[in-house]
């Protein structure tokens, strides 16, 4: 029987997982990411990560290939006697950041991997992850069919083509029709089989007041009205805690009159007063977290935090929209945890992008958001890059179950 290996590069973990042609995941691993920070840089000692541990006698050009390889070995020597003399047919890598293909070699480049392993592909600068005309490594080779191809996408393309691939098979929904919304820590944006950068979290929100602009990286730390730092868990925090600062009750007064103003959709035709949601907030006093403020929305006991929900899934709600416009799409998925946690957000947001879909005339007429259907897309993100296609059902209702509590 044929088998396929997913490898799983993330800013803090290392995931390998092997499932046979069914889609039944028989073995996973988990290992420190190559780019998990060790030790912080001192004076001229410079910052150290997991893939300078053991490989410090190599140019840090190569240490992040040679580490995989060497996880990898370590990975299949431990589990690949599942296989029962079957071979891997095929491997996907799912990366955290831009990943491209140069000369037979794949590259990645983003905010989670240092630039101290850089080195020129040829097309810029990129972290160098795999090595198409390197030896082949003496541990893992027999554990490989002849020949056998990589394919490597970012993590949000990967995670949008395990989703796309439970549509085709359940729906009958083309792929390149869907999309996949990272809605954590972060906003990010897949769709199966798209290469380019889909940066949906950088889309400037138009509607947000200068006062709660928050700094970004997209702009070297100026403050920006990027998505992501409203939609986000990390922007529904900071937007909680930069609210509950402000003192100045004509700062308030002048924030709900802009608001009231616009009269976004978002708000219900209500008038809003935020000096009185402020100052009443169960937030004051407590900590305060992207989890407590979507508690206490979902709850419908805070105002405050109804009102920074409210905004959250306003701004998920334009960026659908806009991307099923620009891309075609049918539906578009969300995952990740702030939308898994609090399904009645995702419903929220749905709602929102019904009323902003109305009547229009650029999407279709069935287009919807809804939370994603597959329960353990991280454990399938990579692995989805080479699912056979002759067996994407039997692929999707392993996807449906549950994620594993150790994965």
């Amino acid at each position: 029987m044929d088998y396929y290996l997913g490898v799983d590069v993330g800013g803090t973990k290392l995931d390998f997982s092997l499932a046979d042609k069914t889609g039944k995941v028989v073995a996973h691993q988990r290992f420190d990411s190559p780019f998990l920070l060790i030790s912080e840089k001192m004076e001229d000692v410079p910052a150290q990560y997991a893939c300078d541990v053991f490989l410090d006698v190599q140019p840090r050009s190569k240490r992040v290939r040679l580490y995989l390889e060497h996880q990898e070995a370590a990975f299949l020597q431990h589990s690949g006697s599942v296989m029962n003399g079957g071979r891997i047919a095929a491997k996907g890598v799912s990366l955290c950041g831009r990943t491209w293909e140069q000369g037979g070699k794949i590259f990645i480049l983003g905010g989670n991997t240092p630039l101290c392993f850089a080195q020129e592909s040829g097309g810029g600068k990129g972290v160098l992850v795999w090595d198409g005309k390197a030896p082949v490594f003496a541990e893992t080779a027999p554990y490989y069919d002849e020949g056998c191809p990589v394919r490597a996408a970012n993590d949000g393309t990967a995670a949008a083509t395990a989703q796309g691939v439970w549509y085709k098979a359940k729906r009958k929904i083309p792929p390149a029709k869907t999309g996949y919304f990272i809605l954590g820590t972060g906003f990010g944006f897949g769709v199966p089989g798209f290469s380019a950068p889909l940066e949906i979290g950088h889309v400037p929100m138009g509607f947000i007041p200068n006062l709660l602009w928050q700094k970004c990286g997209c702009s070297a730390g100026r403050k920006t009205a990027c998505a992501e730092n409203f939609a986000s868990g990390r922007g529904i925090q900071t937007c909680a805690r930069k609210l509950l600062s402000i003192k100045d009750d004509s700062q308030l007064e002048e924030l709900s009159r802009f608001f009231n103003q616009c009269n976004a959709s978002f708000m219900d035709g209500e008038k809003l007063n935020l000096t009185e949601l402020v100052r009443t907030s169960q937030l004051n006093g407590r900590t305060v977290s992207a989890e407590a403020v979507m508690e206490l929305a979902g709850a419908g006991t805070d105002g405050l935090s109804m009102f920074i929900a409210n905004l959250a899934a306003y701004a998920v709600a334009l960026c659908a929209v806009s991307a099923a416009q620009l891309l075609g799409l049918k539906i578009i998925g969300i995952g990740e945890g702030v939308a898994i946690k609090n399904p009645w957000h995702v419903e929220n947001i749905a709602q929102m992008v019904r009323a902003l879909a109305k009547d229009s005339v650029m999407l279709p007429p069935d287009f919807k958001v809804e939370l994603t259907p597959v329960k353990n897309i991280s454990q399938y993100a990579a692995l989805s890059l080479v699912a056979p296609p002759p067996f994407y059902s039997s692929w999707a209702g392993h996807m449906e179950a549950d994620a594993p509590t150790s994965f």
